[in-house]
């Protein structure tokens, strides 16, 4: 069984989780467009507990 993407915002999204390391629950619920930074392509994640990662 294969699984693909679909569209290109499920592409970026498969992207983002593998290349940082995220989970799922941290980029669903806890990452907001005020924590990402396009001027040097950053993101903070909030990460279990009081833990940031950027």
């Amino acid at each position: 069984m294969k699984i693909s993407c679909h569209s290109l915002r499920e592409r970026a999204l498969l992207e983002f989780l593998y290349s940082t390391g995220c989970r799922v629950g941290e980029v669903e619920k806890k990452l907001n467009i005020e924590d990402l930074n396009w001027e040097n392509c950053s993101a903070m994640v909030n990460g279990k507990g009081i833990t940031e990662r950027l």
